[in-house]
């Protein structure tokens, strides 16, 4: 991780803080100690919605997701807007964000004077900074109180402990999981492991027709092995004039979104990662890594093999999640109109690896949408933070395999809002 140098004195030396897990724990919790102050101002007291956009983009940095911060980002998350949302024929996220820094520049010229951090939004992003506020030059000080060495010194030693407990980030999205938010209950297992992981997403079964140079899919069709007895198959290559044998020359949107943000999030805690289509995955070949299998199970083998261990299952045709195992206050079976409109579901669970040591994440959805919505979900510091603070086990509870039913709200394949719904812990065995 690059550290920036937190030059202190008025005369420009500067001094470099030891790197360690402590020392970003502790400047996240200084940074959001200084958010509230700020909060609680009189400049901010009566701004909600400058205080919402104030908050959402310090802690997405903290938490190592400004490279997500965007005007089209901000203008769902902060302002409400729909997935329509257009920046460029709706200047809200501009205009509020001027705001904010003219607020900003508002309270360090008065209550935030002394304040010992600073927290700017520089022009040309829509990133945070944090730096430590430059002290009085020591010279000043000096002439007021020549004979009160004492003094001096406790300013500098205050500045110095400062610096030694206080990280400024290299604002590139690189911070490497604040505080480890995201490697607690879900991650800290797959993560702690350091072994290679492979993420293995669907692979959609499609035959070419070579009369019309085109490629075409059928829904219900998703195993070479069921091609001969499929009566839309035979009757497709009745009118099309035959059909080429299987092949997978297209993946869903969806997961190559998830694809991405799973391998950055897991590069970013130093792990060796691969991704490969489910058809051409080889149990000898992945055995040893911990697995992450993705997508709709109708399309990705593995993800199916998988499944009968957790208790929500995704139906075949992708429009019903079943509850194996319904508590009390859950339904027993959970429906959906479509696979990427509207109101669908995830599933997302933990299960012991193929060999001792090893993990594997299932993130199992009716559609495209759903996959890059649970990926998104699981790699927000934030939605996990609030999700392990729902399934966490009592203090020495045995390990658990955690099974997560999550709701996602969609318009045109995208998905806009996920939710927690549910979860079932239940014992590793």
């Amino acid at each position: 991780m690059n550290l920036k140098i937190l030059r202190d004195f008025s005369e420009g030396s500067s001094r470099e803080a030891t790197d360690g897990a402590n020392g970003q724990a502790l400047a996240s919790a200084l940074v959001l100690d200084q958010l509230a102050r700020i909060l609680a101002s009189d400049q901010f007291a009566h701004a909600e919605r400058l205080s919402q956009l104030l908050r959402f983009t310090v802690e997405q940095t903290l938490n190592g997701n400004s490279e997500e911060l965007k005007e089209y980002t901000l203008g769902l998350a902060v302002f409400g807007r729909a997935v329509s949302y257009d920046p460029r024929t709706d200047p809200i996220v501009r205009v509020e964000m001027g705001r904010l820094r003219s607020k900003l520049t508002e309270y360090y010229a008065a209550e935030g004077k002394n304040d010992p951090i600073v927290i700017d939004l520089p022009k040309g992003s829509y990133r945070a900074v944090f730096r430590l506020q430059r002290p009085e030059p020591l010279g000043a000080i000096a002439a007021e109180s020549r004979r009160d060495r004492k003094t001096i010194a406790l300013a500098v030693a205050g500045v110095i402990i400062a610096l030694l407990v206080l990280w400024i980030w290299d604002l590139q999205g690189r911070v490497a999981g604040a505080a480890n938010k995201d490697a607690g209950i879900l991650w800290g297992p797959l993560l702690a492991t350091k072994a290679k992981t492979t993420i293995v997403f669907s692979s959609p079964l499609f035959f070419e027709i070579p009369r019309y140079d085109a490629f075409v899919r059928l829904y219900s069709l998703n195993h070479p092995d069921e091609i001969g007895a499929h009566a839309g198959f035979r009757s497709l290559q009745e009118k099309l004039g035959g059909l080429s044998p299987p092949s997978y020359v297209y993946t869903q949107t969806g997961d190559a979104l998830a694809v991405a943000r799973l391998v950055r999030f897991l590069t970013r805690h130093g792990l060796d990662v691969e991704a490969i289509p489910a058809h051409t995955g080889n149990l000898a070949s992945f055995k040893e890594n911990n697995l992450i299998l993705l997508g709709p199970p109708r399309m990705n083998r593995w993800l199916r093999r998988f499944m009968d261990q957790v208790d929500f299952q995704v139906s075949e045709k992708g429009l019903s999640v079943t509850n194996r195992n319904p508590q009390p206050a859950e339904s027993p079976v959970y429906y959906s109109s479509s696979n990427d409109d509207a109101a669908s579901y995830a599933v997302v669970a933990t299960l012991p690896g193929l060999v001792p040591g090893k993990e594997i994440l299932l993130i199992a959805a009716q559609g495209s949408a759903g996959t890059a919505a649970a990926a998104e979900f699981m790699t927000n510091a934030g939605q996990i933070a609030e999700l392990e603070a729902r399934i966490r086990p009592a203090e020495g509870a045995s390990r658990l395999n955690h099974h997560i039913l999550l709701e996602v709200l969609a318009d045109k394949g995208e998905g806009y809002r996920t939710r927690y719904l549910t979860h079932h812990s239940v014992p590793r065995e």
